[in-house]
């Protein structure tokens, strides 16, 4: 697993955009369910939001490489149209 001074490296220069965090608790705020689902390991994710400053509470679920698949699947759910 890669640690914390790999992932800093690699993240070094992200920033997410001005009004992420507006609109995901406006989508919040009406009732829908926000998750992200990314390649990355729980570790680099949680890098990642220290370095833009975004809540992880601003998602209802956050899957990661090395999420359990146990864990993942019981919180997941499909969106049909």
């Amino acid at each position: 697993m890669p640690t914390y001074d790999n992932v800093f490296y690699f993240y070094v220069n992200c920033e997410a955009c001005s009004d992420v965090e507006e609109v995901l608790s406006k989508l919040k705020k009406m009732g829908l369910k926000i998750g992200l689902v990314s390649t990355a390991y729980e570790e680099e994710i949680a890098v990642i939001f220290g370095k833009v400053n975004l809540e992880k509470g601003l998602f209802d679920v956050i899957v990661g490489a090395d999420t359990e698949k146990r864990e993942a699947s019981s919180r997941c759910f499909q969106i049909r149209s």
